[in-house]
């Protein structure tokens, strides 16, 4: 009887070890295809297949940092296939790994799972500062801003035109880029802009609002070349100005201005122009009997802003050169004097209006010639330069009579190329009118005493008759 119970408890302990190696080979079938992924700062979110129906609850194993640490962080029920694990520190790397557990006996449990592992979000970056915004052309404004982060991914920039309201995404940098060209914007225009950089934990707060204007364009014309000297008193001159526009805004109003730098010798010019048109006439025309040069500025204007860089108005500048025109001397009309008899005394005319010629100081000689020196020789001219009388005497040729034209002839010391002129010339007519002398008769000498008694005697006479003659004009 002692032998059978003997036997009987081996059989019984053969059985129990059956039972728990039968368990234990049971429990170490381990939980498959763990996954670990980061979900915020603080929080990793562990998942698995559970593949184990023998298992009576789940333990969870975490190292920091490495895979040499483990330590169990949590027991979960049997039906758990996820886990979350929080209050995490930011930015770090944590692993893990999950087995099955089946009652323990005699130290025994399950195979571990893969290991798997996550890295918390990162904190969300510092916010940028210090934006700057400053228009650079008519279509660029410059954005520069500080980088007050360490860790962050990127940038992100918005703009709003026109107000601060309606921000869109335009563009985003590279981590450590401080600085931004935009391109292609529209002329005259306000653009607001904000800036916050990001990482995968977030984005940071925006930075303060900047705005700029881009630049309006400038108005625009033509170089104009200097028109060909003229002399003074010339006609009207016009000049056809080209290439004019608002510059690109398109639909502003355009004005244009002239003006003379020198008024003594010209006024301002005229422009004839109607906007929005591309060409314009400028006439002008000198003040009489002035010459010199003018500097003649031509302005565009359109109705844009005035302040910034870039001006609403472009000039151009061209020179107008007007010659010395030598204007004739003048001397006044000299009338025909009153016919003279012949061998009259010395005649004397007095000359009046003698100049060099409108606003004019050359020095003037003067001459006189008689085209019948049989009968008045060439006058004599009495002048000093450049006072404005002078006189001229003559005398006709004794016992002769007859008409002579006498021509005065006055010259400067002016060119006389065309079309200059520096000679002036005026006439008269002298008539020189035959006197009727007085008979003659030779002196009779005392005859020869006579006789009472003589008879006639007879007396030669010599007589000469001059007959006054009127010659006619």
């Amino acid at each position: 009887m002692a032998l059978l119970n003997k036997f009987r408890n081996f059989f019984l302990i053969l059985i129990f070890f059956s039972f728990v190696h039968k368990a234990n080979a049971q429990a170490i079938t381990a939980p498959e295809n763990l996954t670990a992924e980061s979900t915020s700062q603080t929080e990793i979110v562990l998942a698995w297949d559970d593949n184990n129906k023998n298992k009576t609850y789940y333990e969870v194993e975490r190292s920091i940092g490495n895979e040499n640490n483990f330590e169990v962080i949590a027991l979960l029920s049997t039906k758990a296939s996820t886990y979350t694990d929080k209050n995490l520190t930011a930015n770090t790397t944590y692993y893990y790994r999950i087995h099955a557990v089946i009652k323990r006996i005699f130290g025994q449990s399950a195979a571990y799972s893969n290991i798997a592992n996550a890295t918390t979000l990162p904190n969300p970056p510092a916010a940028p500062t210090d934006l700057k915004v400053a228009t650079s052309w008519q279509t660029e404004i410059n954005i520069s801003w500080k980088d007050n982060a360490d860790n962050e991914e990127g940038f992100k920039l918005e703009r709003s035109e026109k107000n601060n309201s309606n921000f869109v995404e335009i563009a985003t940098f590279q981590p450590n880029t401080v600085s931004y060209n935009d391109k292609n914007l529209k002329s005259n225009t306000t653009y607001f802009y904000r800036i916050r950089s990001f990482n995968a934990g977030g984005n940071s707060n925006f930075s303060e609002q900047g705005s700029a204007t881009t630049y309006q364009y400038q108005p625009t014309i033509t170089p104009i070349p200097d028109p060909p000297a003229i002399y003074e008193n010339s006609d009207t001159q016009k000049i056809t100005l080209t290439g004019i526009s608002d510059g690109g805004d398109g639909g502003q109003l355009i004005t244009i201005t002239a003006t003379s730098s020198n008024l003594e010798l010209m006024p301002n010019p005229q422009i004839v122009y109607s906007s929005p048109a591309n060409t314009a006439k400028l006439r002008y025309r000198t003040n009489r009997n002035k010459f010199g040069t003018s500097t003649i500025t031509v302005t565009v204007t359109d109705n844009g802003p005035s302040d910034g860089p870039v001006k609403n108005s472009v000039s151009q500048s061209f020179k107008i050169t007007v010659l010395e025109l030598n204007d004739p001397p003048t001397l006044n009309a000299i009338s025909n004097p009153t016919p003279i008899f012949e061998n009259s005394e010395t005649q004397t005319i007095p000359l009046s209006g003698i100049t060099a010629g409108p606003e004019e100081d050359q020095t003037i000689t003067i001459t006189a010639t008689s085209s019948n020196p049989d009968l008045i020789p060439n006058p004599v001219i009495s002048y000093t330069s450049p006072q404005g009388t002078g006189t001229l005497s003559y005398k006709p040729v004794a016992n002769k009579t007859g008409k002579a034209t006498i021509i005065v002839t006055l010259k400067d010391n002016g060119p006389s190329t065309d079309p200059h002129q520096n000679t002036l010339k005026r006439k008269f007519d002298v008539t020189v009118l035959w006197v009727n002398k007085a008979p003659t008769l030779d002196a009779i000498a005392d005859p020869a005493p006579v006789q009472h008694t003589s008879g006639q005697q007879t007396v030669s006479l010599t007589v000469f008759l001059q007959v006054l003659m009127m010659i006619r004009n």
